[in-house]
């Protein structure tokens, strides 16, 4: 199951309401996600691209079955 941006506003909308969801998801989007925010998902791809990386020093059972 995949789930976007969409699926996280409405689930801030939908448990603290309107102003403060709002409040909330401008904050992920001007900090926190403001590189997958751009027009394209050049920058976005470059940091997915440790990704594995890490998860084969951290945890490489999970690395593995991403990988497969």
């Amino acid at each position: 199951m995949h789930y976007g941006y969409h699926d996280v506003a409405v689930t801030f909308l939908l448990v603290v309401g309107e102003v403060i969801a709002f409040r909330i998801m401008e904050k992920l989007s001007t900090k926190h996600l403001r590189e997958c925010m751009e027009p394209t998902m050049e920058k976005t791809s470059y940091r997915l691209n440790y990704i594995y990386a890490l998860l084969s020093k951290v945890d490489s059972e999970l690395h593995n079955f991403m990988d497969r």
